[in-house]
């Protein structure tokens, strides 16, 4: 027995073992009976082209050979009738056995030596002479055969899944069996060939081992590139095949009867034709297949370039999500898609962005981390097909998902994670032809769910660094002081619109440019704090701005840093002080008036007792006119009285009127005996034991005399009322030299500057100490607070301006309070130069 009579049986003994298993798995089925009838008659066609080769008589070859004819003629009428029932399993009906009714006349002809006129026995197998009724034969079988690939056309066309996918798979598999069959058994056997018969049976093998496995086990396979690849190669083999059986005709026909080498001129000519046209003919193929039998198809690669230069140049996530739907459905020929992404909580997935007609997120609903499908993904990080969920045992869990997928009308969902964490879900429906998800398309839509993570991850980032941002220039837009910010280079980088309105600059004209432009006051400040690393707070400045005006400003500044400590710049912060001059002015002036209150009685007996002695000599002046000794003596005393008189007038106006600050140097010594002269009366009537240590050598400080006389005025006055009766008041006067400057001794902000200008320049330290019931701890820290204040009738503005007043001399003003030990306010004044 030679090799093809052992390839013969085995593909029948094949055919049998694949119908019983294909029966086994469903025997009610109407789609397994009849493709397991549909096998049996293969197995019988291909045991009659066994036996054929088998044959050792004319006799026998030829009855065998037409047992192999009716064989394949209800091979054709079992696929018919296959194709009916395939894949819904509907029925068998009566008019699904149209085709079997003609079969006893055709089995008639078969039988007549029209059809097959005679056998030749040979060296490898019987040689069949045909008749003129066997292009009958051939119509009658490729007619059968021809409605059976018509209906399954017709059904995928129609269907739409998995369904689709295993008609086209069953569609191509018995086309490409077809095709191949027709080859050996009818186009060579009609051209004279005759050693291809046998292999016939051989070419349903293969093709027909996917197509049982397909139906048997009802898996979601990606099959469309095996069909794809099997149907390219199977016409470009039969293409090759007709091509090379006419090319050797046609060389023999030309040839023949010039050239003795026949076999090697034969093999040759096709041979080299053939390796000519192997490539332009496969492209030729392939762009009929994918123009025909696949059309829409896209290219993977392609998608996965467009969206990543989708997912690497778009920064805005709403414009991000809609381009990656869009990109996807279009290219795909996906009817919708629709992406969720987490809240803020984490505790639901909002829909984000959605495609498709009429379709927005708006009409679909959230879904909470509870939800079956979000604790299967958390599980299993791996993409869920409906149709494969639908498949597994309908446990309630998978019909939640099933629900839930149908709801949002999803055939697969995507699961995106960033590190561990589900940070999205994409949800896409139908594809427009009707086609599953391949394998290829799956393995994209893992690769790019890792990109498009990565994607969204970037755009929130980006978005909550662009709300950031614009927060920020709202916040300093909006702010009331002027903010300054530089780099390392001296370049300013921000200058928001107080800046603008207050430096009178356009911030046009300002960002990127050198700090050479700003006031010489601010850039020093600036460079100051970058060369040093250190911050001012709350520096005075005066800057000239129209011509003469002078503005008043408070300036911080600060260096900001990286997380990672390195320094990136500094800024400035300051605010115009104008308002709070006039404020001040005016607080100033109510204190004065406050004040005049408290001195008022005193001052009125000091005015009294120079009156009383006017007046009494007044009217002794008639009686004693004559008298020379009296008038000497009234004149001489009326002139002290009237002076004394002035002199407290003009005290009280000085006091109470209000002025701006004029420094010039001032002898502090006489100042602080002016207070006392003021208050001499209300010291007098509560029996205040006053100590001064006042040296009688001048004193003198650079500043305003009038507003130092009102900082010891409400000094004193508080220590007063903090004694009521009885007790004693300290005044001490001490000069303090300048010392060197420490090495490396660096400008400080605020109290820092004005310490450091204290101990290098000399200064003039006033204590003033009392005896009573001392300040309560909790209330030291707001003792300079604005209208913060103990007393029931006070309105708390005393210490808050003396505050004031000092800061602007360039002092320092303390307070040390024990509760019923006393107070003692201590303030620093800086020397005036020629002192120091």
């Amino acid at each position: 027995m030679n090799f093809d009579a052992y390839l013969l049986i085995s593909v029948a003994i094949a055919y049998i073992g694949l119908a019983l298993f294909i029966y086994r798995k469903s025997p009610s089925s109407p789609v397994n009976i009849a493709f397991c009838v549909y096998a049996v008659t293969v197995s019988c066609w291909t045991l009659s082209v066994y036996m054929v080769v088998m044959a050792y008589s004319e006799r026998s070859a030829l009855f065998w050979i037409r047992a192999s004819f009716i064989s394949a003629m209800f091979m054709a009428n079992a696929f018919y009738i296959f194709s009916c029932v395939f894949p819904e399993g509907r029925p068998v009906k009566f008019r699904h056995f149209a085709f079997i009714i003609a079969s006893p006349c055709l089995i008639a002809i078969l039988m007549h030596p029209l059809l097959l006129t005679g056998v030749q026995l040979g060296k490898y197998a019987p040689r069949a002479r045909y008749g003129p009724l066997l292009p009958l034969y051939i119509a009658y079988f490729l007619l059968v055969t021809g409605t059976a690939f018509l209906k399954l056309a017709s059904k995928w066309r129609r269907s739409s899944g998995i369904k689709r996918l295993q008609i086209q798979y069953v569609f191509l598999g018995n086309l490409f069996l077809l095709l191949l069959a027709s080859i050996s058994n009818f186009i060579a056997p009609l051209v004279g060939i005759q050693q291809t018969e046998s292999y016939g049976p051989v070419f349903t093998l293969v093709m027909t081992g996917f197509v049982v496995y397909a139906i048997a086990k009802y898996h979601l396979m990606d099959i469309t590139i095996v069909i794809k690849r099997a149907t390219l190669y199977a016409t470009l083999t039969a293409s090759i095949t007709v091509g090379y059986i006419g090319i050797v005709l046609l060389t023999n026909w030309i040839f023949g009867g010039m050239i003795g080498l026949q076999s090697l001129i034969l093999a040759m000519i096709p041979a080299l034709l053939i390796a000519f046209a192997f490539t332009p003919l496969k492209e030729a193929i392939q762009a009929f297949i994918d123009s025909t039998l696949f059309k829409k198809r896209y290219e993977h690669r392609k998608i996965l370039s467009d969206l990543s230069k989708i997912l690497t140049s778009i920064f805005s996530l709403e414009e991000l999500l809609s381009l990656i739907l869009r990109v996807i459905t279009k290219s795909m020929g996906i009817e919708n898609g629709v992406i969720y992404l987490p809240d803020g909580t984490g505790k639901i997935y909002i829909p984000q962005a959605a495609q498709g007609s009429n379709d927005t997120p708006a009409h679909h609903e959230m879904i909470g981390v509870d939800n079956p499908l979000i604790r299967k993904l958390m599980w299993r990080r791996e993409l869920i097909i409906r149709e494969q969920l639908e498949r597994l045992p309908q446990a309630p869990e998978n019909r939640a998902i099933t629900a839930l997928l149908e709801k949002v009308h999803a055939d697969i969902c995507i699961p995106v994670y960033s590190k561990d964490t589900l940070t999205g879900l994409l949800f896409f429906g139908h594809k427009e032809t009707g086609e599953t998800f391949t394998s290829e398309d799956i393995e994209m839509f893992t690769t790019l769910s890792h990109h498009i993570a990565v994607a969204i991850e970037n755009a929130q980032l980006y978005t909550k660094v662009e709300e950031s941002k614009r927060y920020q220039e709202i916040l300093m837009n909006n702010l009331t002081s002027g903010v300054v910010a530089v780099d390392l280079n001296s370049r300013i980088t921000a200058f928001n619109s107080r800046a603008e309105s207050i430096l009178r600059m356009p911030v046009t004209e300002t960002v990127g440019r050198s700090i050479v432009i700003l006031p010489a006051e601010l850039r020093i400040i600036l460079k100051d704090t970058l060369e040093q690393r250190e911050s001012f707070s709350a520096e005075e400045v005066v800057l000239k701005i129209d011509g003469n005006k002078e503005l008043p400003l408070a300036v911080s500044s600060s260096i900001f840093n990286s997380a990672d400590g390195k320094t990136l710049g500094a800024l400035i912060v300051f605010s115009d002080l104008t308002d709070r001059k006039v404020l001040e002015a005016e607080m100033r002036r109510a204190d004065r008036l406050a004040s005049l209150g408290t001195l008022a009685a005193g001052m009125a007996h000091e005015i009294k007792n120079p009156l009383v002695s006017l007046k009494t000599f007044t009217q002794l002046l008639p009686q004693k006119y004559f008298d020379r000794e009296f008038r000497e003596d009234f004149a001489k005393l009326a002139s002290q009285e009237v002076d004394r008189i002035n002199y407290l007038v003009e005290q009280l106006l000085d006091f109470a009127r209000p002025s701006s600050p004029m420094f010039k140097s001032t002898d502090l010594s006489e100042i602080l005996n002016n207070t006392l002269f003021l208050l001499a009366t209300k010291i007098h009537e509560q029996n205040i034991d006053i100590r001064k240590e006042i040296g009688k050598t001048p004193l003198m400080v650079m500043a305003d005399g009038d507003q130092l006389k009102q900082v010891f005025l409400n000094i004193i006055i508080n220590a007063l009322q903090a004694m009521e009766h009885f007790g004693t008041i300290i005044v001490k006067v001490a000069k303090i030299l300048p010392e060197e400057p420490l090495a490396g001794a660096i400008r400080g902000g605020g109290i820092a500057k004005r310490l450091y200008t204290l101990r290098t320049s000399g200064s003039a330290v006033i204590e003033v100490s009392d005896t009573g019931k001392g300040i309560d701890p909790k209330d030291l820290p707001h003792l300079f607070d604005p209208f913060f204040t103990t007393k029931e009738a006070g309105v708390g503005l005393g210490l808050a301006i003396a505050h004031s007043i000092i800061e602007e001399h360039g002092g320092i003003i303390d307070v040390k309070s024990r509760v019923g030990e006393g107070t003692t306010f201590s303030i620093t004044l800086p020397l005036a130069e020629d002192a120091a």
